[in-house]
């Protein structure tokens, strides 16, 4: 059941006004729940996070901001003190959301849960890795690691820019002359052969009526698409939908094992995380699963889990669910042989990051190649329709 956020204002045993916030079902369920407190209720209401004109604070600032909080309670810093220094060095794209987090965390909240109510620009990967750093009572460790998967993912991010924009001004400035020439030139000698009485050239009648075709064929697409997004959309939120759609995923080529490569370096680092304050197996495990940030993963994680309280040792339950990438899985079972099971993760979730950010470069690098190769074969084929059909315009 889907949680919602209720703002309310109560009274407790001492007589003191308190104002917070309070996840529950309904306002029913909130209203239980704070007098489970010992508290009066005065008033309870729906809470709509706070938005910034709209939009959500960058990648770069939520990783500045979560920068920020890290050395600021690895200080030894009060968190009331805290967020009110973070005032003065937080990002711009924080700063209109600081005191709907300061409401939040004086009410009682969680930094993770907290954080997440607010549009601070955090994925969810990152907040699983910052709730298992809270769990493990490691926030400041939490913060930092989280700050690093949203640099990750913003290098991620940057790469995939820059190496798909030449691919996309050809792709619009292709089809842009591809459509003139299709659309208007080929028609317009056509129309000139049919008055001189010549037939038209095999290529050229095969690229007009390919154009025929798909313009007949616009309306019903666009319907068809537009039903199909509705359809998927509607599926999408049926309950499972988002696991088997990440596992079909991790199935493709190429797109598959940099998933697996960037789950396995969030995981790894939150599991290393609660492994080194103690956590039992199976908590540190279904923690671990939150920061994947992939449902399959996660999923794959919680087996796991299952399997450590089946009596299996953590690096062999892993293996079996294959949540790990195999090198990851090799170096986990050989820490957990020699006792540094939480260092070998993080070296593991290192080599890891690594490899999903030169895995997508390479992806990227093909990208260009084939584009270039795809266009210049269908400008050819029209080059070579439009040059028969000059050729073909001569007096009988």
């Amino acid at each position: 059941m889907s949680l919602a956020t209720f703002r309310y204002q109560a009274v407790d045993s001492t007589g003191a006004r308190l104002r917070g916030h309070v996840d529950a079902a309904s306002q029913a369920a909130a209203v239980g729940a704070l007098a489970e407190r010992g508290l009066h209720v005065i008033a309870v209401s729906a809470r709509t996070p706070l938005r910034v004109r709209g939009q959500e604070a960058s990648l770069r600032d939520a990783a500045l901001g979560l920068r920020s909080l890290s050395d600021l309670i690895g200080a030894g810093l009060p968190m009331r003190q805290v967020l009110a220094t973070l005032r003065d060095v937080a990002p711009s794209g924080w700063r209109a959301l600081l005191p709907g987090l300061q409401s939040d965390v004086e009410g009682g909240r969680p930094l993770a849960a907290a954080l997440a109510a607010q549009r601070t620009g955090m994925t969810a990967s990152s907040l699983g890795i910052l709730r298992a750093g809270e769990a493990a009572g490691r926030l400041a460790d939490g913060l930092r690691d989280a700050a690093t998967d949203l640099e990750e993912t913003q290098e991620l991010r940057s790469a995939l820019r820059s190496a798909l924009a030449y691919p996309t001004l050809l792709v619009v400035a292709g089809s842009a002359s591809l459509g003139f020439l299709i659309a208007v030139v080929l028609p317009r000698f056509a129309v000139l052969l049919d008055e001189l009485g010549q037939a038209l050239p095999r290529s050229t009648a095969l690229v007009l009526a390919g154009a025929h075709i798909l313009s007949s064929l616009a309306v019903p697409g666009a319907v068809l698409a537009v039903i199909a997004s509705a359809a998927l959309i509607a599926w999408w939120r049926m309950p499972g939908a988002r696991t088997t759609a990440h596992a079909a995923l991790l199935r493709v080529p190429l797109i598959g094992p940099v998933r697996l490569a960037a789950a396995t370096s969030r995981s790894a680092r939150a599991l290393a995380m609660m492994l080194e304050v103690g956590a039992g197996a199976g908590m540190a495990l279904r923690t671990a699963a939150d920061a994947a940030g992939d449902a399959a993963i996660g999923g794959r994680f919680r087996a796991a889990a299952d399997m450590v309280r089946d009596g299996r040792s953590i690096s062999r339950a892993l293996h079996e669910a294959d949540a790990l990438s195999p090198m990851v899985t090799r170096l986990a079972r050989a820490g957990e042989e020699a006792g540094t099971l939480p260092a070998a993760l993080r070296r593991g979730g290192a080599l890891a990051s690594a490899d999903a950010v030169a895995r997508t470069r390479t992806i990227t690098r093909l990208v260009e190649p084939v584009v270039v190769l795809g266009f210049g074969g269908t400008i050819a084929l029209v080059a070579a329709a439009l040059l028969q059909a000059l050729y073909a315009v001569r007096p009988t």
